[in-house]
Order: structure tokens, then sequence, then C-alpha cells
């Protein structure tokens, strides 16, 4: 059993855990961690090729809105679930409903399950629902994650450059890290942005044992590597 569906199963044996902001909807999603989020699917559909085919949704009836979830007041939220701007952790943007007064019922029968820790799924949905796609304060690492569930999701150009313009701002200071991704994605413009910011002082820098896949003792200073080795060539 895959270490995802360990959570998944550990998860379901408590009463359901909730992201603290993501709640209403009518879909259940669920991360690899066991974090349930509600969300719309005509958001989804319109983002995203995979759920408009996987979906299908009709056009709604007028007279029949969907299924929501029970909606909450300030009441129902203990506020030392809402996470601290100054110090927003994947820990602190949960909510377990042991917090709050009355349990939330499932969306669905069963939640869906996409490939995503609970940070990534809070940032695909906050780009989905804003009609100005960004990307806020998301590690090069997960901004590289993102970019490529967005890729496994078909999601739309507006999505997927907004994700290439946090890694763009990324390429600023970890301009090899960018450039190893646009090596391993052939995009040519994560390689040019990867370039410009590079100078000849980064050339002969030490690369970190991240970019070579190797470990610390097994690390060789670049000025010692060819150019085309350097480049990862």
């Amino acid at each position: 059993m895959s270490r995802a569906m360990e959570t998944r199963r550990t998860a379901d044996s408590h009463k359901p855990v909730w992201h603290w902001y993501h709640k209403e909807g009518d879909i259940c999603l669920r991360s690899t961690d066991g974090v349930r989020f509600g969300a719309d699917k005509w958001r989804l559909t319109r983002a995203s090729e995979f759920f408009q085919g996987m979906l299908e949704i009709a056009s709604p009836n007028p007279m029949r809105p969907p299924r929501r979830l029970p909606h909450l007041t300030s009441d129902d939220i203990n506020p030392d679930t809402r996470p601290n701007p100054a110090d927003c952790t994947s820990s602190s943007i949960i909510d377990t409903t042991e917090n709050t007064k009355r349990d939330l019922e499932d969306i669905s029968s069963e939640p869906l399950d996409l490939d995503m820790e609970s940070e990534l799924l809070d940032a695909f949905l906050n780009l989905i629902n804003s009609s100005h796609p960004y990307v806020h304060q998301l590690s090069f690492q997960h901004s590289s994650e993102l970019l490529r569930q967005c890729d496994k999701l078909i999601c739309n150009l507006d999505i997927c450059n907004a994700v290439k313009q946090r890694l763009y701002e990324w390429g600023v200071t970890m301009p090899w890290e960018l450039l190893v991704l646009a090596s391993e994605r052939d995009d040519v413009n994560l390689g040019r942005i990867a370039l410009k910011s590079m100078d000849s002082s980064i050339f002969i820098n030490e690369m970190s044992w991240y970019n070579f896949r190797a470990t610390p003792q097994e690390m060789i200073p670049l000025r010692s590597r060819p150019f085309w080795e350097r480049m990862g060539m």
C-alpha cells in the first residue's frame, strides 16, 4: 500500500479533516495527506480539461441548485485554526472539525482523491477561484510540482502561466534549478529566463547537490567541470 493511501486510511479512521477555508462547494476533493476540500464543479471544469471530461456537467437547473456543504458561521470555526499570515505552514491551513460545533457532511458519497498534498491543492483551488490567477508564497519545489500537476490535469493557459510566473520570480535567485526544470520539460521560455538570470560568477560557483542529484560527498566544484557538463548535459 502506498504512503498516500495509508495516510488517507488513517485520516478516515477518525473524523474527516477539512481545510480551514475551502469547505464549501458541490464536490469533495481529498489531498494525499487526507485533508478534504470543498470545490465547485463549474470552476474545476472551466480550469481543467481533465475535470471537464470526467465530471461531464450538464447545464445547471435554475430550479434546483447544486448540493453544497452546510453553511458555517464565524461561531462554528475556532479562530485558533486560522493561519497566521506571518507564519503560514501546511499544518496551519487545516481544520480538524474537533474545533467545530457540528461535523461537516460529505458532499458526495466518496471524496475524489487527487495526487496533491494539501498545500498544493490549496494553491490550485486558489488559482482556479480567482479572476486574476496568481501563486502566492509557494516554494520553488512546490511551484514546480504544481506546474506538473497542472500539466496532468490539462489546465488552461491562464492557470499554467500563473504558475510559470511564480517560477520566473524564483529564477532570479535559483537560476540553476529553473534551468534543470526547463530541461526536464523541454520548455524554451523557462530556459531563457534561467539563462538571463545567470552571470559569470554563477558558472564558477559550486553547484548544490540538489541540482545534480548527488550527495555532498560526490559534489565536484563547477569550476573543475567542462562547460557542457555544468549544464547537466
